[in-house]
This record gives C-alpha cells, sequence and structure tokens, in this order.
C-alpha cells in the first residue's frame, strides 16, 4: 500500500497497515538505554528477525509537553509513553527512495490536538485506505488504533466500525470529551458515515482537512525513519560492546600508568588486558555463531515459503470488523485472540481464502465492550506431513 501524498506533495502520510505502530510505556530511563527496553518489549509483538528489522520512536514526557521528542527524562519514577514505528528492512528502503518526509498519521493528529485548549481529546484519521484513531490526555498519548478500510461494522463498509472505536469509549463521561475528525483524501459517504458514528457517543466532534492542521514546526521535523535517527533493533548491542571494547583499552591505558611503580603491578595490569581480550575474541566467536544460526533459519523459511509479514497481512484481511488483541506466529502455525462481532465470519473468511487450514475457533465469549471476544489456531497452507 502506497504511502499517501500531503501537503501539496512536500511529504508523504505512511500506513500504519505496512509500519506498524506500538504504544509502549518505558520507565524513566536515560536515553542510553531507551533503545534496549523498547527492543525487549518488541520481541513480544513483533515477528521479524532483528536483523532485518527497523524502527524508530516519539517519546511522549508526562506533565511536560515542550520536552524534545526524543530526549529522554534524565532519571527519576515513574513512565514515559513511546509511539513506535516497526518495519522490515525492504520496506524502509522503499519508503527512503521517495526522497521526502514520511509522517505517521499519530504525528498529525498530534499536531491537530495542539489547536485545541483540551486536556483530554479523541483524534480520528480517515483515508481512502485506513482509518487511525489516538487518545490523548495532557497531551500524551494513551491509546492508539488503526485499521483498514473495508473491515465493516454496523455502518456498512465504509465507515468508521464500531470494534475499533469501542475501547475508546470508556463510560458516559466520554461523552463530554471532545473528538478530532481529521480528512486525509476520504470520500464523502465514507465520511459522513464515520461523523455519523461519532456524533452517536460523543457530543462534540470537529471536522478538519488535513491540509488545515496548523503546524508551528518544519513538516520534515514530524517525519520518521529519517537518515540520521533510523534507529536498527541489533544497534544497541553493536553500541554496548563497542563501549565494552574502549572501557577495556581506557581501563588498561589508565592501568598501566600506574603500574609503572611495580613490575608486579605491571604483570597483574597485563593478565587483566589478556583476560579482557580473550572475552572479547570469545563474543565475537558467539556473534558469529548466532548470525550464522539466524542466516541459515532466514534461508530456510524462504526456501519453505514461508513468510511471517505474508502471514499477517492474510490474517488482517479476513478480520471483518474484528480487531487483534494478541497474535502467536510459530513456524507456519498461528494463534490469534480476537474481539469483533462475528467470530464464525472471520472463520469462514480464512477458510476461504485458501491460504490457511486446520483452523479452529477454540472459545469465543461475550466481549465487555461489543461482540464476542474469540481465538482461532490454524496454518498456511501446504504444511501437512506427507
Amino acid at each position: 500500500m502506497p504511502p499517501l501524498s500531503i501537503f501539496d506533495d512536500q511529504a508523504f502520510l505512511i500506513s500504519p497497515l505496512e509500519i506498524p505502530v506500538y504504544i509502549l510505556e518505558l520507565p524513566a530511563i536515560k536515553e542510553t538505554f531507551i533503545e534496549g527496553e523498547i527492543s525487549r518489549q518488541l520481541k513480544a509483538l513483533y515477528p521479524g528477525a532483528p536483523e532485518n528489522t527497523v524502527m524508530d520512536y516519539k517519546i511522549y514526557h508526562t506533565g511536560n509537553r515542550n520536552r524534545n521528542a526524543r530526549t529522554s527524562a534524565a532519571g527519576g519514577t515513574g513512565l514515559q509513553t513511546a509511539a513506535v514505528f516497526v518495519c522490515s528492512r525492504p520496506v524502509y528502503e522503499i519508503c527512503r527512495n521517495l526522497k521526502r518526509p514520511l509522517i505517521p498519521g499519530i504525528a498529525l493528529m498530534a499536531e491537530g490536538m495542539h489547536n485545541f485548549g483540551e486536556e483530554k481529546l479523541l483524534a480520528v484519521l480517515c483515508t481512502p485506505q485506513w482509518i487511525e484513531a489516538a487518545f490523548f490526555e495532557n497531551r500524551v498519548i494513551r491509546r492508539y488504533g488503526s485499521c483498514p478500510v473495508g473491515s465493516g461494522g454496523s455502518d456498512g463498509p465504509d465507515g468508521l466500525p464500531l470494534t475499533m472505536i469501542a475501547p475508546f469509549l470508556a463510560g458516559p463521561e466520554s461523552r463530554e470529551i471532545s473528538t478530532l475528525f481529521i480528512i486525509a483524501g476520504s470520500g464523502e459517504e465514507q465520511n459522513v458515515k464515520t461523523k455519523k458514528l461519532l456524533n452517536q457517543f460523543l457530543n462534540r466532534v470537529i471536522d478538519i482537512g488535513i491540509g488545515d492542521i496548523s503546524i508551528k514546526k518544519k513538516v520534515k521535523n514530524l517525519g520518521t525513519f529519517n537518515d540520521n535517527k533510523t534507529r536498527s533493533l541489533i544497534r544497541s548491542k553493536r553500541s554496548i560492546r563497542v563501549l565494552t571494547a574502549l572501557n577495556c583499552v581506557s581501563l588498561f591505558f589508565s592501568l598501566h600508568l600506574v603500574s609503572t611503580e611495580t613490575k608486579l603491578g605491571h604483570s597483574r595490569l597485563e593478565n587483566y588486558y589478556h583476560e579482557q581480550s580473550k572475552r572479547q575474541d570469545k563474543a565475537e566467536e558467539l556473534e558469529r555463531e548466532i548470525k550464522e544460526l539466524l542466516s541459515r533459519q532466514t534461508k530456510e523459511n524462504q526456501d519453505q515459503g514461508y513468510n511471517p509479514h505474508e502471514i499477517i497481512s492474510q490474517i488482517r484481511n479476513c478480520l471483518s470488523g474484528a480487531w487483534i488483541k494478541s497474535l502467536v506466529i510459530q513456524d507456519k502455525n498461528f494463534t490469534i485472540e480476537a474481539e469483533g462481532t462475528d467470530s464464525i465470519g472471520v472463520l469462514q473468511l480464512l477458510q476461504a481464502s485458501g491460504y490457511f487450514n486446520g483452523l479452529t475457533v477454540h472459545q469465543a465469549q461475550p466481549s465487555k465492550n461489543s461482540g464476542e471476544q474469540f481465538t482461532i489456531s490454524g496454518r498456511t497452507a501446504g504444511n501437512e506431513k506427507k
């Protein structure tokens, strides 16, 4: 799905269906350790191999709206919220070749929120291909969701699905929350249906064109995956190894100056240095072995036709108004936990796709939000033993 050209072709709006967005809660740690913490949490959420994964992020600091987006808290207690953008390296290369700022919808919703002095605000962004929604409180994002247009719902195939907006409606008090409805090239029929649904649950809905959002900073500063700040999930490990090596060398020379007083001190220093060198060599050897294993596993997966991104894409196309709570993929087998209005409908679409077999609905029970909560497992076609 290509990005959407915005701001008179000055930038592109990237799709969360191609570049997923994860909202993570992080401890208030120094920036040096933020990437490592994000990588640790992403292991349970994103199925891509680390060496083939690129990420970027934006930090939201509770109670301080003027902090730089990538300046972490210097310390202290509490939590900070991060919006993390993840994609495979081939997708990243395609986007980078566009040579224009790549702006995520969540960044534009945050900018639109700045035009209003509301303590709490729900922002909904509609495009011809996808819909995004984010809830902001005290200028910090608390909840986020997205879905493709045509995923179904009570208002028809092109409107905002009720199953997507339901988690943002916490109770009767949610009617008092203002809603910013951002139109980004979506059709008139789609906009009418979406606004009608919003008006059913919320008292104040403000619609605005994406080009009418007042941006107080340069457009390129809203972008993600800029060359100077693109992050790899394995970069933090490399940085730690480099710092360890530099620390060992620095320690060696510092101790060498002191050890000149006695031969005994010098001997101890040499022994320490050799020990550290052996450990470094062992670490590099283990790293090479890990890379070989990852490369071998990637080749085997390719030979077998196994592509986790394709599995995710095929599942998403069959959701029929449902939204994913969790997804586990192991080889060609998967288990999905979701909420929606029709678990049988999702099962039938998965069967009709021709991409999956061995499908089973394990449980389906009423959801606290709407519809039902259900679990389906299966595998990709062609995985049977012969």
